[in-house]
């Protein structure tokens, strides 16, 4: 598992906050309101963002930083 370097929890996943549009079908079930997503599409102007699940703190990864920062996998690790 990795550690979070900001509160020394161990993580086992990044919450990602990417900008883009998200589509969302309105349908009425039982006469309430039920919203179903149908896509999800990025506007690719920026990176992601990744936070800490534990502390909310913001990561500064790209993205194939933390895939191997989930790994395990750190930048000493691979100068190695």
């Amino acid at each position: 598992m990795a550690i979070c370097p900001e509160c020394g929890e161990e993580i086992d996943y990044l919450e990602e906050i990417t900008t883009g549009t998200m589509r969302y079908r309105l349908s009425l079930v039982n006469g309430k309101e039920e919203y179903d997503m149908k896509d999800f599409e990025s506007d690719c102007r920026s990176d992601p963002t990744y936070l800490c699940p534990e502390c909310y703190e913001e990561l500064p990864f790209s993205t194939d930083e933390a895939v191997e920062f989930l790994k395990g996998e750190t930048k000493d690790d691979n100068d190695a």
